[in-house]
């Protein structure tokens, strides 16, 4: 009599496999959204940087920050969709403030500022927009 012995994986034992890998991708997937928001905030505070270490030159050559404009080769943040840097200076010249909303946060509700006056932070909500008035960050 011929003995007939298991060879392989029934299709069910294959079809919870194929379940479980699926599950897990789709987790990893969610985890690496988050990063790539976190990579564009980064990139954000980075060019905020940028305009800060730019007005400063800007007011070294010319004693003031009117006429400053954000460098064209800033580009705006893959996650924005009204273009994001904003820069308001006094009607002095002698003060101001550039800020840009943070990709990991819905829009209006957490941004990043700098000014003048050497402040940079995240604020939670969103700092009231600086005026010409007072062209400063509104940080906790």
């Amino acid at each position: 009599m011929k003995k007939f012995t298991k060879q392989g994986f029934t299709l069910i034992e294959l079809l919870v496999v194929i379940a479980v890998i699926g599950i897990l991708s789709s987790i990893v997937l969610v985890s690496l959204s988050g990063a790539r928001d976190k990579g564009y905030d980064a990139q954000i505070k980075g060019e905020l940087g940028q305009v800060r270490a730019d007005t400063e030159i800007h007011y070294d050559n010319a004693e003031s920050y009117t006429g400053y404009t954000i460098p064209t080769n800033l580009l705006p943040p893959a996650c924005s969709d009204d273009g994001a840097y904003t820069v308001v200076v006094s009607a002095d010249g002698q003060d101001y403030a550039a800020w840009a909303n943070l990709c990991s946060s819905a829009v209006g509700t957490c941004d990043f500022c700098i000014d003048s006056t050497g402040v940079a932070c995240t604020t939670n909500p969103a700092p009231t927009a600086p005026t010409i008035a007072s062209p400063i960050c509104d940080c906790p």
